[in-house]
């Protein structure tokens, strides 16, 4: 029986969630381009509720003394390694920061919250995680 995936997603720091896979755990971790460019940190992970699995990372770029800081969402499937504390993500640090930004505020489990993920995935040219791929 496949689990139905929730479209609802909690912030892994804030929820009570044992993630399935440990390893999805990479708060802190800095995320580089494809080419080792530096975008930011992982400063959350957005996890399915009814899976317990990590969907998205909550990436926070560098600002000038903490001005100017920005929050975006990358999908964990455009995480393609990880090297020591870093993560790569198959993206050039111009698409990742050109993409929809995050705020918690979005987290609201209404239209809002699900419109979010679709302009994400969009963005990313990927399947969004709640669409079974068909055999």
């Amino acid at each position: 029986m496949t689990p139905t995936l929730s479209r609802s997603l909690e912030l892994l720091e804030h929820s009570a969630i044992a993630l399935a896979d440990p390893a999805e755990d990479t708060r802190g971790r800095e995320v580089r381009d494809q080419v080792g460019e530096r975008i930011g940190r992982v400063e959350d992970v957005l996890v399915d509720p009814s899976t317990n699995r990590a969907r998205m990372l909550v990436v926070t770029t560098d600002g000038l003394l903490g001005i100017g800081k920005h929050r975006y969402l990358v999908p964990l499937a455009s995480v393609r390694a990880h090297d020591g504390d870093s993560l790569i993500v198959d993206r050039m640090h111009d698409q990742v920061t050109g993409g929809p930004e995050f705020d918690d505020a979005a987290l609201d489990g209404g239209d809002g919250e699900q419109d979010l993920y679709e302009a994400v995935y969009a963005w990313y040219e990927l399947q969004p995680y709640w669409v079974q791929p068909t055999s």
